[in-house]
């Protein structure tokens, strides 16, 4: 999604990937893995122009054997104002598989937009049909990048979802938040990293089932390229 908001600070035009384990994948503070682990795959391009896209897919063993869980797509656009600031929007679509936690194939596009300012990112992402529920939703993030020295860096993330029109709801509230924060540590092109995150109570139509804990520590590795 837009949560890689804190945009390099220069452009360049490069093809990148990364490959990624980790012990759950979540999506706004929920699991939908079922709270089992995944490896992640994704590919960036990005141009001089200020275009940018990607895709990533997600493999889990949450069923009877090991299958893809999701795969998404993004395409957006920067405008640098100066070495600090700069605007960016685009669409993201994601499409998930029957193994994602609500037990049912989906696929849902975002509309999204923001602004950078250093180490600090601010987005509203709208969806006509959140989760292929029917509902419109807008979604507000902000996120920070701090680098704390020897590789180490920390990072943080808020959001609020609002539903805007459909029917269902946020367990039976119109608006649910999330929250992570987590350290990072870099070894060239290795990283480790641990997040903690959090999201609130309800169920609705938003994710179903014991295993959506409102509280996580997500732990990984990951591998550049």
């Amino acid at each position: 999604m837009v949560g890689a908001a804190i945009l390099p600070s220069t452009a360049q035009a490069q093809v990148s990937g990364t490959i990624a384990v980790q012990n759950d994948d979540r999506f706004r503070g929920r699991s939908v893995s079922e709270g089992e682990p995944v490896v992640i795959a994704s590919v960036f391009y990005d141009h001089d122009s200020g275009v940018s896209a990607g895709g990533s897919a997600v493999v889990t063993s949450n069923g009877p054997d090991v299958g893809l869980l999701r795969a998404s797509g993004h395409v957006t656009f920067a405008h640098k104002f100066d070495s600090d600031l700069s605007l960016d929007g685009g669409l993201v679509v994601q499409s998930y598989t029957d193994r994602y936690s609500s037990g049912r194939a989906q696929t849902f596009a975002e509309v999204f937009g923001g602004v950078t300012y250093g180490q600090f990112a601010l987005h509203a992402i709208y969806s006509p049909s959140y989760l292929d529920h029917e509902l419109q939703t807008l979604y507000i993030e902000f996120d920070a990048v701090q680098e704390l020295g020897s590789g180490f860096r920390a990072n943080a993330r808020a959001g609020v979802i609002t539903r805007l029109a459909g029917e269902g709801s946020f367990g039976g509230e119109d608006t649910r938040y999330d929250a992570q924060i987590g350290v990072t540590k870099d070894f060239d092109r290795l990283s480790l990293y641990l997040n903690a995150s959090i999201a609130g109570s309800g169920r609705g139509t938003y994710f179903s089932g014991p295993w959506q804990g409102r509280d996580a520590v997500i732990v990984g590795i990951s591998r550049s390229f």
